[in-house]
């Protein structure tokens, strides 16, 4: 009860909806249709009247000398605002994001804090991330299906 959300995606919005407890906070911006989401001056300058927030974000591409990456500037900028008001960021990539650089900087791996994975990186990663002490989270590798616990007599 009582968490706001702030988005600038109208799918997401919609979604979270459902939930009466939920304050969800729209950005304004420009729309992009083919994308559901709103970018451009007006969303960041919304963003910067923010603080004190945890940021989710996600990116098309991460490196560990230049940091994340977007494929589109619109979302770099905005992301860029997002991540310098948080005061914690939280990153939600795939296994397909690592080592894959995209065309526009979103930050460096100064402003996050945890990142949110489907797979073990590799030792190269995991070194790097705690070396910058950020927590790494991805779910436990399954090796096939779950034994079934024996009954108590």
């Amino acid at each position: 009860h009582g968490l706001s959300v702030v988005v600038n995606s109208w799918r997401l919005a919609v979604e979270l909806g459902d939930a009466p407890e939920v304050n969800i906070i729209q950005l304004g911006g420009h729309y992009r249709q083919e994308r559901e989401d709103v970018v451009g001056p007006l969303a960041a300058q919304s963003v910067d009247q923010l603080r004190g927030y945890v940021a989710f974000i996600s990116a098309d591409g991460l490196s560990t000398d230049f940091g994340l990456w977007s494929n589109d500037v619109d979302t770099a900028y905005l992301y860029e605002h997002v991540v310098r008001n948080a005061r914690d960021t939280v990153l939600l990539v795939d296994h397909t994001k690592f080592q894959t650089p995209s065309l526009f900087r979103i930050c460096g791996w100064d402003h996050v804090s945890r990142v949110v994975t489907d797979r073990d990186p590799d030792g190269q990663w995991k070194e790097f991330f705690s070396g910058h002490g950020i927590s790494l989270i991805c779910p436990e590798t399954v090796t096939g299906p779950a034994e079934a616990v024996p009954e108590e007599r």
